[in-house]
């Protein structure tokens, strides 16, 4: 500790037994910072044993947090560079740099933990496919402020989402059978790529001001479908993954997936009504009345009065934090990724795993 901090060791330790500091003192305290941490030392070397040390025993989070480390070099290395946290996740997802390069892992534990992130990002673009349909409805709503009768408002949201489409499918088994997958899902030259159809998703919906109009509402659903046809082609193990987090309360790709196949030769245009109503309004519905009941916490997006829906405020998809800028970040600080990607330390860590 002492060599580490030098002369603010001492200064922490009055600092602490006093309990009051000065700012010039906090700033004398700069030092402690994370970013400080210097490229040689016995601090460093710590940091990067610890985190990159094969976890003893059954150790589960432990491996999946080393193995995700892992994954962040190969990344960093694919590219030539530290990645940020979108790249690393659409990396993960896609196998490949978006211009195509493979990422090779070479490792078979490696290889299962890119697959529980493929999962991962899979299930976030199911939530944002849903949550941008939910958007689509609030919009909707925004224009009706006595409210509109629910049979009304699916009409017109099914209309909308027709008339910007022009397509006419038998039923979502018909659908999925007319899409092409993108070779790379993280393809930003094929607008039909999960990246493309995210991307255009997220700018609409939460730019200033941003409308979800039938367009981008129809580009929900062919998300959805994508992702649906892709899981079911490349065999996901989502029962593996995903199965224990799936009840009533809990909704998943999985959940949603078997949903899909269950009504995948009714009316494909019917269906998307259907879809809106239960996976959507029903259960927002749902969801927001239990957490009225169980936490007092008064949620509603929609109300219904008089047999009548409107809109109480507004809200948009987004996507879940798992934590991968801290992450990258103190990867950074101790010095195992550079700018250029790999520094002698990542590349040793690689090495070692």
């Amino acid at each position: 500790f002492e060599t580490a901090m030098g002369e603010a060791a001492q200064l922490f330790k009055d600092v602490h037994a006093r309990g009051v500091v000065t700012l010039a003192e906090l700033s004398a305290l700069s030092v402690f910072a994370p970013s400080q941490i210097g490229f040689i030392g016995a601090e460093r070397d710590v940091y990067q044993k610890v985190l990159f040390a094969r976890p003893a025993g059954k150790d589960a989070s432990g491996a999946f947090r080393t193995q995700t480390l892992l994954l962040v070099l190969k990344v960093a290395d694919l590219l030539g560079r530290p990645p940020d946290p979108d790249e690393l996740r659409w990396a993960l997802y896609a196998g490949q740099a978006q211009d195509g390069r493979p990422l090779d892992l070479g490792d078979s534990g490696l290889t299962a933990h890119c697959e529980r992130w493929r999962i991962y990002q899979a299930n976030d673009l199911c939530h944002v496919a849903l949550e941008t349909l939910l958007r689509f409805v609030l919009d909707a709503l925004g224009a009706e402020p006595a409210g509109i009768l629910p049979r009304r408002l699916l009409e017109q949201l099914v209309a909308d989402m027709r008339g910007e489409s022009g397509v006419e499918p038998r039923s979502w088994r018909a659908f999925l059978e007319g899409l092409s997958l993108a070779a790379n899902p993280s393809d930003r030259g094929r607008p039909d790529s999960e990246w493309s159809l995210a991307d255009d998703i997220m700018r609409t919906a939460n730019r200033a001001n941003g409308f979800v109009d039938g367009e981008t509402a129809f580009k929900a659903v062919q998300l959805l479908a994508t992702v649906h046809k892709r899981s079911d082609e490349e065999a996901w193990p989502l029962e593996a993954e995903l199965g224990p987090l799936t009840n009533d309360v809990f909704h998943s790709l999985l959940s949603e997936r078997a949903y899909l196949n269950r009504h995948e030769d009714d009316s494909f245009w019917e269906f998307v009504a259907r879809l809106v109503e239960e996976r959507v309004i029903r259960r927002h519905l749902g969801v927001a009345m239990r957490k009225l009941r169980q936490q007092r916490d008064y949620t509603f997006l929609i109300e219904s009065q008089n047999g009548r829906l409107r809109r109480r405020r507004q809200d948009g998809p987004v996507y879940t934090n798992p934590r991968l800028q801290p992450a990258i970040t103190f990867l950074k600080d101790i010095h195992v990724l550079g700018g250029q990607g790999l520094t002698s330390y990542g590349v040793e860590a690689l090495t070692a795993a």
